[in-house]
């Protein structure tokens, strides 16, 4: 009995480190940039489920993959007379751990009760990641180059976690069924 226990709890833990390590499908979040406050300046989540897979390997990433842009912890907003903001970027899926390697984006922001037009420009291969930011008036407020790259966080698909939890389920009722 505990054999048999020990084996099926042995299988449900390889299932569920196998289906976290893959990773195929995953939401990406990552920090640029450190405020004096010690956040981050910008932060992005993308959700690689829906995202195109290029033949080289990496994820082609959209406005629709977006899940989060924020700047000083404000949400990305439109410009007035537009519909949305502009977003692309791309990630590697076969390390996704690594995080982004590229995004480019043009959004405005509120913060502090002033709008902010901010572009965000990060390249991995080129070694740049630079924001642009102007205030209301598109009057230019400040440069910033070298932004640091912080450490991504990536959540595997839920799916993973939901196979685990009828794997368990169904451990559980066979378990009941033979006492």
């Amino acid at each position: 009995m505990k054999k048999s226990l020990l084996r099926n709890f042995g299988i449900a833990i390889s299932l569920l480190v196998s289906g976290i390590l893959s990773a195929n499908a995953a939401i990406i979040t990552q920090g640029f940039g450190t405020a004096t406050d010690g956040s981050n300046l910008v932060q992005i989540s993308v959700d690689t489920n829906g995202a195109d897979l290029l033949a080289n390997g990496f994820y082609d990433l959209q406005l629709a993959d977006l899940l989060s842009l924020t700047y000083m912890g404000a949400q990305a907003q439109a410009a007035p007379g537009f519909s949305d903001f502009f977003f692309i970027g791309s990630a590697d899926s076969t390390n996704l751990y690594a995080g982004l390697d590229f995004f480019d984006f043009d959004a405005n922001f509120m913060v502090g009760g002033a709008l902010f037009a901010v572009q965000g420009v990060f390249d991995l291969l080129g070694g740049y990641a630079e924001l642009t930011i102007y205030d209301e008036n598109n009057q230019f407020v400040d440069f910033i180059d070298n932004l640091s790259i912080g450490t991504a966080n990536v959540v595997s698909e839920p799916g993973s976690l939901a196979i685990f939890s009828l794997m368990l389920a169904g451990l559980a009722l066979r378990r009941r069924q033979r006492a």
